[in-house]
């Protein structure tokens, strides 16, 4: 956990990978119920502005923000229990609990796709470097020869 993410200006915002491990852990310490119930209040909302306001009230909404907040270290790790407590408004003991679970289950597969990305941007940076050295330089038609 110590060394998670490379910068503090890592754009690791996608969470596809992660999302199945959220939706387990919300089984697990029983938040499926506000999940359900904030699912029908936004069938009942009459707005748009409504709808999105329940939307990221949503326990999965709320805590794959908090992951992202972790991932660009808004959050330092040693709050994320606190953090958690507060968003989702649960007790302290499960708070911690999804704490470590987030951390042991999810953070990783950050820690696994911060190096594939960085090694995939060099490998990019190196061959447009050789592509663009092959070209020859342009001729300004419009531009009088200097004598």
């Amino acid at each position: 956990m110590k060394n998670f993410g490379q910068s503090k200006n890592s754009s690791i915002i996608s969470l596809e990978n992660a999302i199945d491990v959220i939706t387990e852990l919300i089984k697990k310490y029983g938040l499926e119920e506000i999940e359900k119930r904030k699912e029908e209040e936004i069938g009942w909302a009459k707005s748009l502005e409504e709808k999105r306001r329940i939307f990221k009230d949503l326990p999965t909404c709320q805590i794959s923000k908090i992951v992202r907040e972790l991932a660009k270290k808004e959050i330092s790790p040693t709050n994320l229990a606190i953090v958690l407590q507060q968003r989702l408004n649960i007790s302290k003991e499960i708070a911690e609990k999804l704490a470590k679970d987030l951390e042991n289950k999810v953070l990783v597969l950050f820690q696994k796709i911060v190096p594939e990305k960085i090694e995939k941007k060099e490998l990019k940076k190196e061959e447009f470097g050789e592509i663009k050295s092959s070209i020859p330089p342009k001729r300004d038609i419009y531009r009088e020869p200097i004598e």
